[in-house]
C-alpha cells in the first residue's frame, strides 16, 4: 500500500477498492490463492471488475509487484 501512496496511484481511486486490491495482490503473492477477487470484493462492498481493474492498474504502474494472474 506505501508503494501505491508513494508512486501516487491512489489519487482519485476509491479506498475500499485500492484495499481490497492491495489485500487481494498480498494473498496471491505470499501463496494464499484460496481468497478470490469476488472474496475481497464483496467483503469491500465494491465490484470484482474494480478488483481486476486495480489489479491491471498496479500491475502496469508499478512494475516490482509480480503478482501471478
Amino acid at each position: 500500500m506505501k508503494q501505491v501512496i508513494d508512486s501516487n496511484i491512489s489519487a482519485g481511486k476509491d479506498p475500499m477498492g485500492l484495499a481490497a486490491t492491495v489485500l487481494y495482490l498480498s494473498c496471491q503473492s505470499y501463496g494464499d490463492i484460496s481468497k478470490t477477487q469476488k472474496y475481497f470484493a464483496e467483503t469491500a462492498e465494491v465490484t470484482d471488475v474494480t478488483i481486476r481493474n486495480r489489479c491491471q492498474e498496479l500491475r502496469s504502474k508499478i512494475p516490482t509487484m509480480t503478482i501471478s494472474a
